[in-house]
């Protein structure tokens, strides 16, 4: 799996390499380090002064290979903005994941509006992972236990299938988890929530059925909100796989969705793939 990393020399950018690291020793892959420096971030001396700029990207990078020790990684470095940089160089490199950190405001593991993360989500070059703020300080031993939200849409199987090369590189079980509507007083009839739980339960089983046989699956439907369901089983799973639907803007795509309430609330990393029409 190529992996390009977004490192900017923040903590959140900290979080994103040891994430990305975890993800490249876990399948293998070339990780390549990007560095995209927003125009406005630098001052109007420093924009002129090739070698000044030059002299920025160099500490940065050199910062990148202290986080990550004696893992071999390629550069890119880009001056525009951070979003679409990153995306320009996810295309050009072939890379099949983006690896960001949260934000470097808010709550833990919180994705803001106008964020890169956000930016990016709103039109993936390919797959992407967030890593929720204060990752890279967590003691933990990498990445085994996968989970992947599942609802039976075409983005959930793209999501599905790498989730399941994940779990198999991991040699670890893969949890295929799915949400059906709770009763609410006065919200929903009480009538049609069986039925809507024996088709969740009946999509997890064909999911199940679909794993390859030797990567250990377990399956489960829990009561509620999806975000919410997905969140309380974020507490012990080492990676969440979800599925996102098609290209569109930011305010009716991204926020609002299932995808963007579960990058916000959950606290282990999320790896958003986006649907076969992206």
């Amino acid at each position: 799996m190529k992996i390009v990393v977004g490192w900017n020399g923040t903590d959140e950018g900290k979080d994103a390499l040891r994430l990305g690291a975890e993800l490249a020793r876990l399948t293998s892959g070339p990780i390549t380090v990007a560095c995209v420096i927003e125009p406005g971030a630098l001052p109007p001396e420093l924009m002129r002064d090739r070698d000044a700029w030059v002299e920025r990207f160099r500490g940065l990078f050199s910062g990148a290979r202290h986080e990550l020790g004696d893992l071999q990684f390629s550069v890119r470095e880009a001056i525009e903005d951070a979003a679409e940089g990153l995306r320009e160089i996810a295309l050009e490199e072939g890379a099949e994941l983006v690896v960001l950190g949260s934000t470097h405001r808010g709550l833990i593991g919180r994705v803001l509006p106008g964020t890169v993360a956000e930016r990016l989500l709103a039109d993936p070059p390919c797959a992407v992972a967030v890593a929720p703020r204060g990752y890279a300080g967590r003691p933990h031993a990498g990445l085994g236990l996968i989970g992947v939200g599942y609802d039976g849409s075409p983005e959930a199987r793209a999501a599905l299938t790498l989730a399941e090369r994940l779990a198999e590189a991991a040699g670890d079980e893969l949890r295929i988890l799915s949400a059906a509507p709770e009763y609410v007083a006065g919200e929903i009839p009480l009538g049609p929530l069986e039925p809507l739980r024996q088709e969740a339960e009946q999509r997890v089983e064909r999911a199940l059925e679909a794993v390859e046989p030797g990567v250990p699956a377990s399956g489960s439907v829990m009561a509620g909100d999806p975000a919410a369901t997905l969140e309380e089983q974020g507490v012990a799973l080492d990676l969440l796989v979800i599925g996102s639907r098609g290209r569109g803007p930011v305010k009716s795509r991204l926020f609002g969705s299932v995808s963007a309430d579960v990058i916000r609330r959950t606290p282990c990393p999320v790896l958003v793939v986006p649907g076969p029409d992206a």
